[in-house]
């Protein structure tokens, strides 16, 4: 059943990426994305949260690796996404976007992008990112 967690495996697949988009925020596009986004996660189980900047998106999905790993593929061939950066998945106990078929942020700041992609360069965690997007989207 979707969003029942394995008893064989009872970590969550979680995965991070930030994109470039070919559209500015509040293209239809955006719409299409969120629609498409939210009606497949429910159908599978997926979780996770979409954070959008003028011209780019970072996302977290989450959910059974079988579930996600195709998700991320259809982004990768997604042409309305450039330049786009996965971060290493890891495997977590609980889901940080339990509840959200797919979250939505609009309105970071560009040098938000900017920001989370120095920290990669630095070796933070994504748990620090994901704590560092979060409170954006609350502030």
């Amino acid at each position: 059943m979707p969003g029942q967690e394995s008893w064989r495996n009872p970590m969550i697949y979680q995965v991070f990426y930030t994109s470039r988009s070919l559209f500015g925020s509040g293209n239809a596009t955006d719409h299409e994305i969120l629609s498409v986004a939210r009606a497949r996660n429910a159908a599978t189980g997926v979780t996770g949260y979409l954070f959008r900047t003028n011209m780019a998106f970072m996302q977290f999905l989450e959910g059974h690796e079988a579930d996600v790993r195709p998700i991320l593929r259809s982004i990768l061939d997604d042409p309305r996404h450039d330049q786009i950066d996965i971060w290493p998945a890891m495997r977590i106990r609980e889901r940080q976007f339990a509840g959200w078929d797919m979250g939505y942020a609009n309105g970071l700041a560009d040098e938000n992008l900017a920001h989370v992609a120095r920290q990669r360069l630095d070796g933070v965690t994504v748990d620090h990112v994901r704590r560092y997007l979060t409170g954006l989207r609350a502030a």
